[in-house]
């Protein structure tokens, strides 16, 4: 929350590589009867997509989102509830298959550009 650089870091790799955010926050149960909601990044900063959005944003932008806001998202889950969160890209089968073994590259540059965020997340604190 506090990690200026991170932050944008992120943000640059959600922006160039097509990331998004996806916190489920009761993964285990149905998914008809849970919230999954979707943070995605473009060139103003992050959004958040689906029906939790502001009303009055269109469909398509999503509602602005600062990552204050966005930490608040995870606060949110209760401390007793489970929650999956991802840094995801989703590719079409077509175009992985297209891509062939330069997937593996793709995928090893996008590991690379989120290296940061993955020591700041398991170094002691």
């Amino acid at each position: 929350a506090r990690e200026k650089r991170l932050q944008a870091q992120t943000l640059v790799a959600m922006q160039r590589y097509g990331l998004a955010w996806s916190i489920d926050a009761d993964p285990r149960t149905p998914k008809s009867a849970r919230s999954v909601r979707t943070v995605t990044a473009d060139a103003q900063g992050l959004r958040l997509q689906g029906k939790d959005q502001v009303e009055d944003q269109d469909d398509e932008d999503g509602a602005a989102l600062s990552w204050a806001e966005f930490i608040k998202l995870l606060a949110e889950v209760p401390a007793d509830h489970w929650c999956d969160l991802y840094l995801a890209a989703h590719v079409p089968k077509a175009r992985a298959v297209e891509r062939g073994v330069e997937l593996g590259q793709e995928a090893a540059t996008i590991y690379h550009a989120l290296l940061p965020l993955y020591l700041a997340a398991v170094r002691p604190r």
